[in-house]
């Protein structure tokens, strides 16, 4: 693609032709660096004429030809256009720029609308998972408490005799025993998964947190490991159809 270099001088003068103002006029000098530095005075605006204000005048920068150092002022001078006054060369590049900005601008509308939809998002998912965090962190609650008591019924209920029926009795005490062992060792596992999963403490940096409400259930995990069991129970009668506590339960 061939590029062709339409010179600064041209184009301010047509800028002022446009506009109704005389023909920008050039004078240049020679800089101690011995190369030309060309000056362009002018009148920005048709109230200048005749008035106060008079003429302006912006000087380039030291060029190594004439051409060059005249299209040098031009450019300060059509920059001083866009800045000062609000006037703008348009062509062919600009309405191409307009349309991408325009284009670029529809973008950056959309990305900020899908933002504020994924920041409601996440803020309605947030107050699920503190609702989801807090049934399930009663519910862990109420497992470990009833847990501690079948417990201590259990150690309660042991005989001292040596009769059949005492011997019996204490074989199904210990096995309600190694039952709520592993209840409690679920319980603790339950707790740390939930911290995870739920981020639970939800906000550890707040002066308050909902954690406060919640303390968590935190036993001793029994030292024997946990054996493989069938628990296959049905746990359909403890989640509502959005993931929370049903009523049945949250009643208990």
């Amino acid at each position: 693609m061939e590029v062709i270099d339409i010179p600064a001088t041209v184009l301010f003068h047509e800028m002022m032709k446009k506009l109704d103002l005389p023909s920008p006029t050039y004078k240049t000098r020679m800089s101690q660096e011995a190369k030309l530095v060309a000056s362009v005075t002018f009148n920005p605006a048709i109230h200048y004429l005749g008035s106060s204000y008079g003429a302006i005048s912006l000087a380039g920068h030291p060029m190594d030809s004439l051409d060059a150092a005249n299209n040098d002022a031009a450019k300060e001078a059509i920059k001083y256009m866009e800045n000062i006054e609000h006037k703008i060369l348009k062509d062919y590049n600009y309405e191409k720029l307009h349309e991408k900005k325009q284009v670029e601008e529809c973008h950056i509308n959309k990305i900020i609308e899908n933002n504020r939809r994924t920041s409601k998002i996440i803020r309605e998912k947030d107050e699920q998972i503190k609702k989801m965090r807090r049934c399930w962190g009663n519910f862990i609650t109420s497992v470990g408490d009833t847990n501690d008591k079948i417990t201590d019924i259990t150690k309660a209920g042991y005989t001292g005799g040596t009769s059949q029926l005492d011997n019996d009795i204490n074989i199904t005490l210990s096995e309600i025993e190694t039952v709520t062992e592993y209840l409690a060792q679920l319980t603790f596992e339950s707790t740390d998964q939930l911290q995870q999963v739920a981020k639970y403490p939800y906000d550890t940096d707040a002066e308050s947190s909902e954690s406060d409400q919640f303390p968590g259930y935190y036993p001793t995990p029994p030292e024997s490991p946990m054996q493989d069991t069938d628990n296959s129970y049905d746990n359909s009668y403890l989640l509502n159809k959005y993931g929370l506590c049903a009523m049945d339960y949250l009643s208990l």
